[in-house]
């Protein structure tokens, strides 16, 4: 899940994102289809999010559970460890679902989400023997603390930077010394009201992604901007940047990504709008190009494509449909080159010229040709 306001820079340029045919139609050529070279079926719970240390892939959940794969073998995605659910006042719920995972060391931190009572854990698990992956720790969320404004905080997200963990909910950030696998040391907490001293933010969603700052995407109630991203720095948590996106492109609700000094955040909920971000002055944030993805796009079963999530591989980019399905392969300039219209995804990973799709049915592997 940081206070001085520095100049506002804004451009914009239109994204254009079809071939001649338009986006609703996938590329008229015979290789269109993009089918994966290798799969590994999980029937129940399947995988939520992934992350990858070469050669270990590691795969978050339903219900608490976490896969290890071994990818050394290009051609063959391995399963070597698992830790199954678990159903207790004391571990993780088994009702959780996987949210986000981080690495330090040999320790993995999981962060699982969606337990009855609102609330949500980061589970440790030791992994220096990844066919043994051993939970060794665990953070619950601040879940009904009055000293909070008393409500739901989930845990929407977690990173970790040095012996620092910051996990994100939809108004805080909750800023963690780690001292232990099971140690945490509360350290700040980040009110969504109080990012920017003169505007209560709507909502918040706030990331780190290293060099030194956070990114914060929200709205700001009293003038009615719904599309503001802030640039925080990480020692203090105070807003250096500062872009206003309410107009174009207006995001609702979106999630975010870095890739060489750009932020890529896209709309949730069927709106398939993105917008690209350039970041490389992180005091001066500026709109490179947005755009809405994909509208209609048909898949298998007469549904459309909803953009849920995304990755950047190499000089292209895969697109994911979570609850529509659809894992769609695009250039730089979001051209569409390849399409799996059946394939339910919610989460990739790029590495060595393939891509790691997980979803409700396991988790498959594509060439990036």
């Amino acid at each position: 899940m940081k206070r001085t306001a520095l100049a506002l820079c804004f451009s914009a340029l239109l994204w254009s994102c079809s071939d001649d045919k338009g986006t609703n139609d996938p590329p008229d050529k015979p290789d269109s289809t993009w089918t994966p070279v290798e799969s590994y079926s999980l029937s129940t719970p399947g995988a939520d999010y992934v992350l990858l240390e070469s050669p270990y892939l590691y795969a978050s959940g339903r219900g608490g559970s976490l896969f290890i794969f071994d990818i050394s073998n290009a051609d063959t995605i391995r399963l070597i460890g698992s830790h199954a659910a678990e159903n207790t006042s004391t571990k993780t719920p088994a009702g959780y679902g996987g949210r986000a995972l981080a690495k330090r060391g040999s320790l993995l931190y999981a962060c699982f989400y969606g337990a009855a009572n609102g609330s949500s854990v980061v589970e440790v698990f030791d992994v220096v023997n990844p066919a043994n992956p051993n939970p060794v720790g665990l953070l619950q969320s601040p879940w009904n603390n009055s000293q909070i404004w008393g409500d739901y905080w989930e845990f929407t997200g977690i990173c970790i930077t040095g012996d620092t963990l910051l996990a994100q909910t939809s108004g805080f950030a909750f800023l963690y010394r780690i001292s232990g696998p099971n140690s945490f040391l509360p350290l700040d907490t980040v009110r969504k009201d109080v990012v920017e001293p003169t505007c209560q933010t709507g909502g918040i969603s706030l990331w780190d992604f290293g060099a030194g700052h956070f990114y914060a995407y929200g709205s700001c109630t009293q003038t009615g901007q719904n599309g503001l991203l802030w640039t925080l720095s990480r020692g203090n948590m105070q807003v250096t940047g500062r872009l206003d996106m309410s107009v174009n492109p207006g995001l609702y609700s979106p999630l975010m990504r870095l890739n060489d000094n750009r932020v890529y955040l896209w709309e949730t909920g069927g709106g398939n709008k993105m917008a690209e971000v350039d970041v490389s002055n992180p005091a001066s944030p500026a709109l490179i190009r947005s755009q809405q993805l994909f509208s209609g796009f048909p898949l298998l079963g007469g549904t459309t494509f909803s953009l849920t999530n995304m990755t950047a591989a190499g000089s292209a980019f895969v697109f994911l449909g979570r609850y529509s399905g659809g894992v769609l392969l695009c250039d730089d300039q979001f051209n569409l080159l390849r399409a799996d219209k059946g394939a339910y995804s919610a989460d990739a990973v790029y590495s060595a010229g393939r891509v790691y799709v997980c979803g409700p049915n396991g988790v498959s592997a594509y060439v990036i040709p």
